[in-house]
């Protein structure tokens, strides 16, 4: 497998405060940093913006830890709509999504084989009263440059890895509601994940893989992406704009 770090921010960060049934809710979209290969942050750490090559090390096929608190929630039922980059001149960018902690193997730097630890709930307030999970859906190979991709690769992995987690709510359902031509040289997706809560705070967990050229050939692959930042924001919550994609 080809070594690849993250020289390009994958993801952003947004934190914002919006007028929301009587009080202020915050959201803030941040990803895992695992330092470099040859001083690794174990555990992990929740950053906003790029993520580079002084910030993190990863390879193709490992997904990015992503994690979404949001506070200020009222008791009931809730949206979130993600959109973020599967092409990117051509290329599989965050071809799908993934459980959170998927950064094997781990021996392709020569330095460290374990994994760094994830907590998706570092320097967030609680209380936490429950963990549930819920299956991601498979993505959509319909019209794919390579027959049958990201499908395949996606139910390749095993049932544990194709979760989103959940603290102090329920996952109702996750459905995509837009999946862009993959014969175009960009292209996004959108997720609309329904939950349920009766806390404040509530937290969402999962991973951006990385397209692989074991999936897309050589050339075709998120290493091979130059010029451009991968994006991945939240659209919009309870149908009110989440606000804008940053770089």
């Amino acid at each position: 497998m080809q070594k690849w770090e993250l020289k390009r921010g994958i993801l952003l960060v947004l934190l914002i405060g919006c007028p929301y049934l009587g009080r202020a809710v915050t959201t803030d979209l941040t990803f895992g940093a695992n330092g470099t290969a040859a001083s690794p942050d174990d555990p992990i750490v929740w950053l906003g913006g790029n993520l580079n090559a002084n910030k993190a090390h990863y390879v193709e096929g490992h997904s990015v830890p992503i994690r979404l608190p949001m506070i200020g929630l009222s008791s009931g039922t809730h949206t979130i709509l993600f959109q973020w980059n599967t092409q990117i001149s051509g290329k599989a960018a965050n071809d799908y999504l993934t459980h959170y902690n998927r950064m094997l193997p781990h021996n392709q730097f020569g330095l460290h084989t374990v994994p760094e630890q994830i907590n998706p709930l570092t320097n967030i307030a609680g209380p936490f009263y429950s963990t549930n999970t819920f299956p991601i859906p498979a993505p959509s190979s319909v019209g794919s440059p390579v027959p049958g991709q990201p499908t395949a690769s996606f139910n390749a992995l095993p049932a544990n890895e194709r979760l989103m987690t959940i603290y102090n709510g329920t996952i109702i359902s996750m459905v995509y509601t837009n999946e862009e031509s993959l014969t175009e040289a960009g292209s996004k997706s959108q997720m609309l994940v329904t939950f349920s809560t009766t806390n404040s705070t509530v937290v969402l967990a999962f991973g951006g893989h990385l397209g692989s050229k074991l999936d897309w050939g050589a050339g075709g692959s998120a290493s091979s992406i130059s010029g451009a930042s991968y994006h991945f924001n939240n659209e919009k919550l309870d149908g009110a704009s989440a606000g804008g994609i940053a770089h």
